[in-house]
Order: structure tokens, then sequence, then C-alpha cells
């Protein structure tokens, strides 16, 4: 766990400053939804990668992996904020309101993208399984690489030791009367038709790559071999740690790895 520590402030460290890939934000706007979104890289490039970040918004290592894949010749945007994004309420819906804003989120940041252009999506936690759900709505993304994210969406609200998704089940047990975790998960289930697994099989024949945390528990890593299963992705790289590690290691062992799934999807499409 030191060594993780250790990793995630060596990435702190790091500059992400460049001539070539400085930031700038934008907003996308439809009706009274807005998006926020913070871009690198050169206007000019024919290929496209969208990162998703986990709980908690954009971080450091959000930044430091649109900075790898600017300057890798990727046109990278950041989704920061949407309409409503901080919702918090403990009816069971609230669930499926936040995917579907998300996913409006992602759909308006994808119909910017000319169609002969690549774009792929990069998410992290639940950065992650908002790319899985958009991997089966959407036709149009070319790739996905997920880190530490999951399917089944009930069973991992209803398990994960997340401090927020704890703390909803224990508070709706007494609001809702609800009996036992299978129950809630039963109740969930009719609630969440935004589940990786229930969607359209949009994926088949696309670039998937993953990374899994053996040791996860709040992506609990049953959920995440659930995704791998229902994906079969090209790509998949196993790591001995929990969900926090995970995250960090990915970018410190493995950010080559990924920028070149991504690049090499790119090619095999011509771009």
């Amino acid at each position: 766990m030191k060594f993780i520590y250790a990793a995630f402030f060596f990435i702190l460290a790091l500059p992400v400053r460049s001539e070539t890939c400085k930031s700038e934000s934008i907003t996308l706007t439809e009706l009274d939804f807005k998006v926020d979104l913070l871009v690198f890289g050169p206007k000019s490039s024919s290929k496209h990668i969208l990162v998703i970040p986990p709980t908690g918004g954009t971080n450091v290592i959000d930044r430091n992996w649109a900075k790898k894949f600017c300057e890798a010749g990727f046109r990278t945007h950041i989704l920061e904020h949407f309409t409503n994004d901080d919702e918090y309420a403990l009816d069971l819906d609230i669930h499926q309101r936040f995917y579907s804003r998300t996913q409006r989120a992602i759909g308006m940041y994808l119909a910017t993208i000319p169609p002969e252009h690549y774009v792929g999506l990069l998410g992290t936690s639940i950065g992650g399984i908002h790319a899985a759900m958009a991997m089966g709505l959407y036709d149009r993304p070319n790739s996905a690489f997920v880190i530490a994210s999951g399917a089944d969406m009930p069973s991992m609200i209803a398990n994960s030791d997340q401090e927020l998704m704890v703390t909803a089940w224990k508070k709706r047990q007494k609001l809702f009367n609800i009996p036992d975790k299978k129950t809630y998960i039963d109740l969930l289930s009719e609630k969440i038709p935004y589940d990786p697994l229930k969607l359209p099989r949009k994926f088949e024949n696309k670039d998937l790559g993953m990374i899994l945390a053996t040791s996860d528990t709040t992506v609990p890593y049953e959920n995440q071999k659930k995704l791998q299963e229902h994906w079969r992705p090209k790509t998949v790289i196993n790591y001995s740690f929990n969900h926090f590690g995970a995250i960090v290691l990915s970018w410190v062992w493995d950010g080559n790895s990924v920028v070149k799934f991504f690049n090499d999807s790119s090619k095999a499409q011509g771009h």
C-alpha cells in the first residue's frame, strides 16, 4: 500500500502542461442541459478520446491520461460536469436518472465528432461503467478501455464498500423496510434498465480492453468479471490490488500499453 501511495504522489508531482497539449474548457448545450468538457490536443486530429472520470470528478490522473493521449496525437476531452450531476436522493430511481444524464452528456459529445473520425472511450471506476453503457447504447464509439469497472448494477450498488453506497443501503433499508440484500437487489433491478448486461450488444466487433482489480471491493471483482465475460475484450490486464491501487497503478505501469491499445485501434480504422 505504501508503494501505491508513493506512486500516487509521484503522479501528483508530474507537470501536465505542454505547449502542444494545453487545455481549454468548452460547454455543450442542448435545451436546458449543459455539458462541461476539458479539451486537450489539436483540432485538426481525426482521432479522439473521451476520458470519463471516477466518482469525485476530474483528478490529476485523468489530466495525465489526457496529456498522454494528446501527446500521441489524439484530440482528448475529459467529461467534467453536466446538469444535475450532483443530485443526491434516496429513492431507487436516482441511479437511472444519473446514468441517463451521463449518457445524454456522452451522446452530446459524440455528436460533435465527424462521422469519418475515430473515437474511443477511456473510463475509470464509475467512469468505466458509463463507458460500458455507452458501448451498448451508441453505434458511434470505435473502442473502449475501462479500469476497475464492472456490470450488473444492482448487485454492484448493493455490495460495494464505497461509503456513499453503504450509507444509502442502511438508510434505504429503514426508509423502505427492505428486509435483506437480495430484496434490495431485486428492487434495484426493476429500476435500472441501463445496465451493461441488459443493453444492446453494439460493442461486438469493436476494440475493447480492461484492467481488472482482483482485490477490489468498491467495484467488486465479481462484477468486473461479469463485464469481462459479457464483453470478451481482446486486451485484459489483471492487478492483485484494491480499487484505488488499480486506478493509480494503471497509469504508472500500463499507461503506455493503454495508449498503444488506442493507437493500434485507430490505425486499424485508417487514422
